[in-house]
């Protein structure tokens, strides 16, 4: 997933990885962490549906370390940076 940060790679377990320089970067690191969990079925993390899509809340979000809300709150910051220097 590309972001304003860089490169992250979304996972199962309560660490997305990233984020990462390049795209070639974090494939590489899905490819290390899939040999390193192949063997591993339970899902540890799942993502809320409400009325069919996808819903996430930073403040309520129980990884340790998320892509999503990386994104969600470097937008945030630079939205908040952006107000500020209009005013």
């Amino acid at each position: 997933m590309k972001t304003h940060s860089g490169w992250w790679v979304k996972t199962r377990e309560s660490q997305d990885l990233g984020p990462y320089p390049t795209g070639s970067d974090a494939r590489e690191a899905l490819h290390k962490h899939i040999q390193t969990h192949q063997d591993q079925t339970e899902r540890t993390f799942s993502i809320e549906l409400s009325h069919g899509m996808a819903v996430h809340d930073v403040a309520t979000c129980s990884k340790q370390t998320c892509a999503l809300c990386h994104e969600a709150l470097s937008l945030i910051a630079g939205a908040t940076d952006n107000n500020s220097q209009r005013s």
